[in-house]
This record gives C-alpha cells, structure tokens and sequence, in this order.
C-alpha cells in the first residue's frame, strides 16, 4: 500500500511538471508560478513524507491492530472455551454439591448404621462368650456325665450286690423279728405276774425290744446283789435270751436323784457306781447262770441323768430307781 501511495504521488508530481511546462509559454508569470509550484511541490514532498511517515505509523498500527485483532480472536476463543469450561465446571459443581449432600445423608445413614452395628457386635461379642461358656460347662457336664455314667455302673453292681445282702438280711432282720417276739411273748407268758404287778415291763419297738425292772424287784435297797426272787425272774429272763441269735444285749443301770447313804459310801461313792453295778451285776448272772456269751453282753450306768418320772414323789423315785436289759443289733435307745 505504501508503495501504491509513492507511485500515486510521483504520478501527480509529474502531471504536475508537464501541466507547468505546457502552460510556460502561454503565461507570463509561468517563473512565478513555477517557484509557486515548487514550493507547493516541496510542500506537497513535504507532505507526502510527513504522509509516508504517518503511513509508516499506520502500516505499523494496522499491523499491530491485525495482530491485536487476532489477539482478540484468540483471547474470544479463549474466552468462549473459559466460558464452555467455566459452565461445565459450574455443572460439574452443581452435581458435586448435590452429591456432596447425597454422600452427608449417607455419611449419616451410614453413622447410624455403623452405631447399631456395633450395639449388635457388642451383643454378639457379649453372646459369643456366652456360648462359649456354656461349651465350657457342656464339655464338663459331658465329662461329669461320663464319670457319673461309670459311677451308675459301678454302683449298679454295688447296688446289685447290696440289694443281695439286703435280701439276706432282710430274711435274717424277719428271723431275728420273729425272735424277738417270740422271746417277748415267752418274757410275757413266764412273767405274767410281775407284769401284773407293774414291777416289770416289755416293750417292742421295731428292732428293739426293751425289759425294764424296777429296782426293789432285783435288788435290796443301796445293794448291787442280786436277790432271791431277782435271780429266778432274771432266770426265765435269760433262758429265752439265750435262743436269740445275732443280737446284742444292754444292760443299763438307772437310780433316782437321792445321794448314797453314808454306810454305803465305801462302795459306792455316788449313784454313777451304783448304776453301774447293778448292770454288772445282772451281766454277770446272764453269763454264769444262763450260759450267754459275754461278747453279746454290754453293762451302761447312767445314774439318774435318765428319769422316766419325777424325782420329787416317792412313787415317781422309785419308778428311776430301775435296770433296762435292751436288745437290738445296735444301741439306739433314743
């Protein structure tokens, strides 16, 4: 464009030289007006610098408003993809956020959920060591039960051979029974006097028979000897005695409250003697008199620590004052 501009101008200068030649001749002033036309000239060169300057310039500013404009093309595209993006990334936000809000609710769900979770684990924790110790207790009850399944054998057979002894002494304990009554119908049919007179009493209970004698009946007052009419009662007494078998036989000496007599004090320094001589005494006549064996026989003195009536009355002191003769296969007597 620059060079389109100087031709241009050279073009009009030149039109302008020939204009002032052809018309030289016909004006008389063509001097004049050709220094006219040069200073116009050199004006108009002048200008036409000053205009190729100013073109420079222009050149130059057109050049840089091109490359400003493609600037600007690409800053707009720039901008319009920024844009493209910045709605994406505002969408992409927008999703974000909601599904920010969406994960907070699940965050919490899920909290909670984890919060019964561990209540439940807990509980099974809790339930775990529950069962296993009730494993615990099933394997020593299992262990128990075997123990006691070879104990039950074991006592199965015990038991077998028990119910055999029983049975034998079953038999034995219904002879002995038998005996027993028999020997207290005898005692009753052979005594039916003194039984009469209530000095002498018989009692059968279950195994046990029990003959009780009142003292005056056996023995003198604050003696141990044995009297006349004593010795043939406990006579009868020991001959049926003596057919019983397998059973023991006490002898127990019983006294009322009232302390030894001083003449007889050498002797027997309290009722503990005194009871205890009595029982000997009729023990001794049963072995002598009667042949029973000794090993059978067992002689007990309790003084008057066992009344059957009151102390305080003649009647009740003399019913104390007695000797027991009990039979049973052990000393059960209360």
């Amino acid at each position: 464009m620059k060079n389109f501009i100087i031709a241009v101008l050279a073009l009009f200068l030149i039109g302008a030289i020939v204009t002032g030649v052809i018309f030289h001749g016909k004006y008389e002033n063509a001097g004049e007006k050709l220094e006219a036309s040069n200073e116009k000239l050199s004006s108009l060169n002048d200008k036409i610098d000053q205009l190729t300057a100013e073109n420079s310039k222009l050149s130059d500013q057109i050049n840089k408003n091109i490359e400003l404009d493609k600037e600007i093309d690409r800053l707009n595209k720039e901008l319009e993809t920024a844009v493209g993006r910045n709605t994406q990334l505002e969408d992409k936000l927008r999703l974000e956020k909601e599904m920010g809000e969406y994960l907070k609710k699940e965050a919490l769900s899920l909290k909670d959920m984890v919060s019964k979770l561990q209540g439940q684990l807990q509980g099974e924790k809790s339930l775990k060591e529950k069962i296993s110790k009730l494993e615990e207790n099933l394997r020593k009850q299992k262990e128990m039960w075997t123990s006691l399944k070879k104990e039950a054998l074991s006592l199965k057979d015990m038991i077998s051979k028990f119910q055999g002894q029983l049975q034998g002494e079953k038999s034995l304990a219904e002879s002995r029974m038998k005996e027993l009554k028999s020997a207290s119908n005898s005692l009753i049919a052979e005594l039916e006097k003194q039984l009469k007179n209530k000095e002498m009493t018989i009692r059968g209970f279950k195994k046990k028979l029990t003959i009780t004698f009142v003292d005056r009946l056996l023995f003198d007052l604050g003696k141990a000897t044995i009297t006349t009419e004593g010795g043939s009662i406990l006579g009868k007494v020991g001959n049926i005695l003596k057919n019983i078998q397998g059973m023991q036989i006490w002898i127990v000496g019983h006294t009322d409250n009232i302390p030894i007599k001083k003449k007889y004090l050498y002797k027997f320094p309290s009722n503990w003697e005194l009871s205890s001589a009595r029982a000997a005494a009729v023990a001794n006549y049963f072995q002598k008199n009667n042949s029973i064996d000794p090993e059978t026989l067992t002689v007990i003195g309790r003084s008057f620590y066992e009344p059957v009536d009151t102390n305080n009355t003649k009647e009740g002191r003399a019913r104390n004052r007695r000797v027991e003769i009990i039979i049973a296969p052990e000393l059960k007597r209360k």
